[in-house]
């Protein structure tokens, strides 16, 4: 099998994405796994899973104001970002789940995913 004249993006790419956010355990993961199993085509970004993907020097955030962990937080959602782009130019809506407490945080997102809505 060769891949050749395989496409990944898709002739219809998604009309936009979702971003579920809120803090921990107010059922963001239930909502956007149980949103984006209604669709034929989507997928579940659990933002969290990219910070996991850091094997060792991971900082979580944390009341004290680390700043390590502030720049991870906006490293995992740019990773998220990038997903969700690049599954909705392959036609598939991207549902994001992260923990966003700050403002800051969210008007990252709101920069750096050009599949969400640009007002909201």
């Amino acid at each position: 099998m060769t891949f050749e004249n395989v496409t990944v993006d898709s002739p219809e790419p998604a009309p936009g994405a979702v971003l579920l956010a809120g803090i921990p355990g107010s059922g963001k993961s239930t909502v956007a796994a149980a949103l984006a199993a209604r669709f034929a085509r989507a997928a579940h970004i659990e933002v969290d899973h990219l910070q996991e993907l850091i094997v060792r020097g991971g900082h979580w955030p944390s009341p004290d104001g680390d700043p390590e962990a502030d720049r991870q937080i906006l490293l995992r959602a740019r990773h998220g970002c990038l997903l969700a782009d690049s599954f909705a130019a392959a036609g598939f809506l991207p549902v994001l789940d992260d923990v966003v407490v700050r403002r800051s945080h969210l008007d990252f997102y709101r920069a750096h995913a050009r599949t969400l809505p640009s007002t909201w």
